[in-house]
């Protein structure tokens, strides 16, 4: 027996709440950073669900944030919904990622995180980061 919510609802769900004013190639990037958590088991106990789900990871899925409640009203052939499905899609290729991207964040903020991991790449409006640490640059503090 399947499970109550589909997995791929949630990641597209997820994909729309995080994505959805961005180009395909930044929506891909988020649909590829879930699968990437899922099958690392990063703040994830390797199912979709439990990835998107998990507390203060999907900014989309927080309280209080408007685009919760505004994606649950989407139509389901809008066409941002039509290009979630299709993002969805295609990051299970992980032809943007390379899976290498746990994490990412708007470059209008910058989270306190951001700092600690390794910067990867930018896509859309987003930079992305892998689970290494941040390079740590010495300095001679003779």
């Amino acid at each position: 027996m399947g499970t109550f919510v589909s997995p791929d609802l949630l990641a597209v769900w997820t994909i729309l709440q995080e994505a959805s004013n961005q180009p395909l190639d930044a929506m891909t990037m988020v649909g590829e950073v879930i699968r990437t958590r899922t099958t690392k088991k990063w703040f994830s106990d390797g199912t979709i669900a439990s990835t998107v789900l998990f507390p203060e990871q999907f900014s989309g899925w927080m309280t209080h944030d408007p685009n919760r409640i505004r994606t649950a009203k989407l139509d389901a052939h809008d066409p941002v919904v039509v290009n979630a499905q299709v993002a969805w899609e295609r990051s299970g290729a992980l032809a943007i990622t390379k899976g290498d991207v746990v994490l990412y964040h708007d470059v209008s903020k910058t989270p306190w995180w951001a700092a600690h991991y390794r910067f990867v790449m930018a896509v859309g409006a987003f930079r992305c980061y892998g689970a290494g640490p941040a390079a740590i640059v010495a300095s001679n503090k003779e």
